[in-house]
């Protein structure tokens, strides 16, 4: 089964399974004071239980937006996924976001106050989170944006807006009548 294949299963079943997790990951919690946000970020990282071992290797890297509400469902899919060398290794970082709709909505709407901050959420991504987690962790130049609804929203946007910054992205379910459908005549 070739990489991409796998990671695709590994996204279809963080959305659709429960699994009961083990500790067989490594789970790392940091807190970043984003500039361009104004306010603490909060991120959990997930690695392989074999990662310090394992000097020099260079991981990719996907980011889960709305990290906070698959936090424990991640954990046990990864944890699965790892021990049964059903993906490669990979690094997972869940974005733990507390406003969703501000962020993750590139243009604002009529009838949601605070929207459409979708470009200022992209530069705290591209401009501290992930120099931090590439000078934290040992990374590849293979990153991969994975969103469901507002996220997928986002992860299209990203995709249109700044194709270089991801190498793929994931969009499940994006909310495409977001903006008057402006999405869907790009």
């Amino acid at each position: 089964m070739n990489y991409l294949k796998k990671l695709g299963i590994f996204i279809l079943l963080t959305c659709l399974s429960s699994f009961s997790f083990a500790e067989d990951v490594i789970l790392n919690e940091h807190t970043i004071e984003s500039k361009a946000l104004g306010e603490e970020q909060k991120i959990t990282v997930y690695l392989p239980n074999d990662y310090d071992e394992k000097s020099g290797h260079q991981y990719p890297v996907l980011y889960l937006l709305d990290g906070k509400y698959y936090k424990r469902m991640v954990q046990g899919v990864v944890t699965s996924y790892y021990s049964n060398a059903l993906i490669p290794d990979i690094l997972v970082v869940a974005i733990e976001n507390e406003d969703r709709i501000r962020d993750y909505t590139p243009s604002p709407h009529e009838t949601h106050k605070g929207t459409g901050g979708g470009d200022v959420f992209l530069d705290y991504i591209e401009k501290e989170l992930i120099p931090f987690i590439d000078t934290t962790y040992q990374t590849s130049d293979f990153r991969i944006l994975y969103g469901h609804s507002l996220g997928g929203l986002l992860s299209l946007h990203a995709l249109h807006s700044r194709p270089e910054l991801f190498t793929a992205h994931f969009a499940l379910s994006p909310s495409l009548h977001w903006g008057n459908k402006e999405r869907l005549k790009n």
